[in-house]
Order: structure tokens, then sequence, then C-alpha cells
């Protein structure tokens, strides 16, 4: 994984061309970058990030920015119930519960 400017990127190997290849992740456009070996993949990736940067600028478009702190979960009638029983029982929130959870996880 790549990380540029707040930005990640995936890398992948294609045996068949025998180079690299990746994606931002965390963002809804479709940004890419390829090379032929690591260092040509992270100054290719650099450029794709900047030049996504300034294609918006130019575009008057809010950039996308990566992982903005919310996501949708889908989870079982009886786990969304007794999470919420949960964070009933302590006075906090459903959502701090779940962040609390994750920070416990990770």
């Amino acid at each position: 994984m790549l990380s540029y400017k707040g930005y990640l990127g995936t890398v992948e190997f294609d045996e068949e061309n025998n180079s690299f290849f990746g994606k931002v992740s965390g963002i809804r456009q479709l940004v890419t970058f390829e090379a032929d070996n690591a260092k040509d993949l992270r100054q290719s990736f650099y450029a794709a990030i900047d030049d996504y940067l300034l294609f918006c600028k130019e575009n008057h478009i809010e950039p996308d920015k990566p992982y903005e702190g919310h996501f949708q979960v889908e989870i079982s009638p009886d786990l969304h119930r007794a999470v919420a029983e949960y964070a009933q029982r302590r006075h906090i929130s459903l959502n701090e519960t779940v962040s609390q959870a994750l920070q416990s996880y990770i």
C-alpha cells in the first residue's frame, strides 16, 4: 500500500505484462497508476494524486477526502438491538459504542 497527501493506493502485479498497477482507494473517483518497477510505481502514484488534485482545482470540484470517518455497516437486527441497548445502558451514542469497539479490535 502506498500513501501520499492522505491518499492510499493499492498495488497489484500483472505477471503477464511484468508490471505493477494500482488505484487510489477510499474515494469515489477512479484514479489509477502503473509502472514497470517499484521506484517508478511510487512516482506514478504521486503523479496520479497530484494530477487528480490539479484536475479538481481547475474544474472547481471539491476533491474526495479518503476515509472521511463515516461508513455504513449492515448487521443483524438482533446484534443492532444488543449494541443499541449496550450504548443506552452506558449513556453513550451508538456511534461512540461502535467506534470504541472498532478501536479495541484494531
